[in-house]
């Protein structure tokens, strides 16, 4: 079976659970028993708020991790520069699946390169990029454990989702950048086009409002 058809099940199941999640918060909040208070804090709100977040950020990571294996066909390795590299994955019908830049840099206690600035991109079947994360690398002093190089060597620094239009023009963007290097923010750009002329409005929106 084509693995095209193989990813179908997987984005539908995915879709399902997220309706899931989202009908069984609703359902806590206003299908309890009617002698009892509805209300909630917003606490409670923020947190059933940041759980969904958590869920479709996974669903997310899982659906690319899986086309990612199954639609890969070439991999291209190319070296800018001494200190940077693009990795890109292919498709069967030569359109791009992923692409992975990296760029290293020299960490004064290190007598190696270790990576800088991450760059992963992901390709939807028209060979459009519309999910971005940007990752920093991180260089470990000598004395540290060789375990934590392993499991904590690059920190999320921010991720980005690109809508188009039918014609292929992009009309929105979302981006949200992580609270570890300022204060957590999500932009929302907006882009109308008038006779070939494009427009772009930006504006600071709900975090939750990303993966809308």
């Amino acid at each position: 079976m084509p693995a095209f058809a193989n990813t179908i099940p997987l984005a539908a199941n995915a879709m399902k659970f997220r309706l899931f999640l989202i009908s069984f918060f609703i359902c806590q909040v206003v299908c309890g028993p009617s002698h009892k208070d509805t209300t909630i804090s917003k606490r409670t709100l923020d947190s059933l708020k940041s759980e969904l977040w958590q869920k479709s950020e996974t669903i997310n990571r899982i659906g690319w991790a899986y086309r990612l294996k199954v639609d890969s066909h070439k991999v291209d390795t190319v070296f800018l520069r001494p200190d940077s590299l693009v990795v890109t994955y292919w498709t069967k019908e030569k359109k791009h699946l992923y692409q992975e830049s990296i760029n290293l840099r020299k960490g004064s206690f290190k007598k190696d390169f270790c990576k800088g600035l991450i760059v992963k991109r992901f390709f939807n079947r028209q060979g459009q990029g519309v999910y971005i994360e940007r990752w920093d690398g991180l260089c470990y002093d000598e004395t540290d454990k060789e375990k934590d190089e392993i499991y904590f060597d690059s920190r999320l620094r921010q991720i980005e989702r690109v809508i188009y239009n039918n014609a292929g023009q992009i009309i929105r963007r979302m981006s949200h950048e992580y609270q570890s290097y300022r204060s957590e923010m999500t932009l929302q750009f907006v882009y109308l086009y008038d006779n070939g002329i494009e427009r772009q409005t930006v504006q600071r929106v709900d975090k939750n409002s990303f993966w809308n």
